[in-house]
């Protein structure tokens, strides 16, 4: 306490004594630590760790499923998991004289191999709003604690005496949290708030901003909650204009009821306005990417045809898919084949034609290289060990570069325009595997390099040694 103010300090000491932590908020938090759990699966069966539920799916590692006991959903990771911790902000409202106020608490469930640790709610923050004048003030006790990385660490070990003036040199205190949603009725009865059904839209979602509601008291907030579009409450200031249905959502009317019926958040709102089709299933898996990524894939194929192809893949990269798709317009290729469209391999059709692109737009380079490669050809030499031979190729230097991680790609020019010589050396039993990269001017090697720019060994350095002066010096 020593901290605040004195008019501080007294605001502070009145919450701890005129507050009391309402009856059912224990039995709300374990209700929220039972959801700071997870699923082990061992040879295809499924133990649920809350309720030690044995059952059997066909879900995998790092997906989500609902325990058929507890009716809990959650992820699933391997048994041999090590370490796990699951940590979860809980909000209390509450008022003094005229003032709400925003308390904050952190629980946390530490699980390692054979213990399971569930932590007391810690109140570290506490936010006093005055509505009226739209102006907040924000308290943070010593559990609260700043990072050298700016971001905010609550220690569950420091008993939160000392309150302070909440210092924002690191990041600010986030109301984002599971508001606890049986007093807000009574709290807000004589308030602008009254008839804001917050009490519903934090009991129908597992987070929103508080602050972000009291500061702006919405109308549109109401109105979301009445029309049960309750996880587009949360974000209810997005819908603020607007007269008709279409310009406040977006889309026509007729869609009302399978946005209630899903209880849609923003993001599949944003979906449904790209893709206007009643099917959530397609709506959610097209979610996990990025509008604007859509709209790309939207220029060559229809989303529910995109949609049907996704789901058959386990992991999807949709920035190569819009290169794929690219590359086929550049290609001339015929875009209403389904063949072209949705490659059974993705990546092995993408590097395909990759190569294909290369070569279309390094044509003039790439005849230069071969013809290079001719002159210089009659310099191969090999031993029982080691060969090495000129560059014949634009796409044999991005390979190159692709097994070494370097940059000989970009001597393409120089090579085929005489300014250097570039050579590979390999094992005389792996060809094709890249080992040495060499550069030579003037019957000179000025640079040898193995993968990554590393110097080669000795080795390979008589070995080229041994080439320049019987084969290069000779030329």
């Amino acid at each position: 306490m020593a901290y605040l103010k004195k008019q501080y300090r007294e605001l502070i000491e009145r919450i701890d004594n005129e507050l009391k932590i309402p009856r059912g908020w224990y039995f709300f938090v374990k209700k929220e630590q039972e959801k700071q759990n997870f699923i082990v699966k061992t040879k295809g069966k499924c133990t649920c760790k809350n309720c030690n539920m044995e059952f059997e799916t066909d879900k995998k590692i790092n997906e989500y499923e609902k325990c058929p006991k507890c009716h809990n959903t959650y992820l699933i990771k391997q048994s041999n998991y090590s370490f796990h911790i699951f940590e979860k902000v809980l909000v209390l409202v509450d008022k003094l004289d005229d003032r709400l106020v925003i308390r904050l608490f952190e629980i946390f469930t530490r699980y390692t191999k054979n213990k399971i640790y569930h932590s007391k709610p810690a109140e570290y923050g506490r936010i006093i709003i005055d509505s009226k004048k739209k102006e907040k003030i924000e308290f943070a006790n010593d559990r609260a604690v700043g990072t050298i990385w700016g971001e905010l660490y609550i220690d569950h070990t420091n008993k939160g005496e000392k309150w302070r003036l909440y210092n924002k040199n690191y990041k600010s205190l986030n109301t984002y949290g599971k508001v606890y949603d049986k007093n807000l009725q009574e709290i807000f009865k004589d308030t602008e708030y009254k008839y804001s059904q917050l009490w519903e839209i934090a009991k129908r979602n597992d987070m929103i901003d508080i602050e972000y509601h009291l500061l702006n008291n919405f109308p549109s907030t109401e109105l979301l909650a009445k029309m049960g579009l309750y996880k587009l409450a949360r974000c209810s200031g997005d819908f603020n204009k607007g007269k008709s249905f279409k310009e406040r959502f977006g889309v026509d009317k007729s869609y009302y009821e399978f946005m209630k019926k899903n209880n849609i958040d923003r993001s599949e709102l944003n979906i449904l306005k790209i893709y206007p089709k009643t099917n959530i299933e397609n709506i959610r898996l097209l979610n996990q990417f990025y509008i604007y990524d859509l709209e790309k894939v939207k220029k060559y194929v229809s989303l529910e045809k995109f949609a049907e192809y996704v789901k058959k893949k386990r992991k999807f990269d949709i920035q190569m898919y819009i290169d794929y798709l690219g590359f086929l317009e550049n290609l001339k290729m015929d875009l209403k084949n389904k063949r072209y469209l949705f490659p059974e391999n993705l990546k092995e059709k993408h590097d395909e034609y990759s190569k294909q692109i290369r070569i279309k737009d390094n044509e003039k380079i790439d005849k230069a290289i071969n013809k290079r490669y001719k002159q210089l050809k009659n310099n191969t030499y090999s031993n029982k060990k080691y060969i090495v031979m000129p560059a014949d190729s634009f796409i044999s230097l991005e390979d190159e570069s692709t097994q070494q991680n370097h940059c000989i790609r970009n001597y393409a020019e120089k090579y085929a325009k005489g300014k250097c010589d570039i050579y590979f050396m390999r094992e005389i039993n792996t060809p094709n595997k890249s080992l040495v990269t060499i550069e030579v001017r003037d019957k000179k090697i000025v640079q040898s390099r193995i993968k990554n720019n590393e110097i080669p060994n000795n080795s390979q350095k008589r070995f080229l040694n041994k080439w320049e002066n019987e084969i290069l010096n000779a030329a």
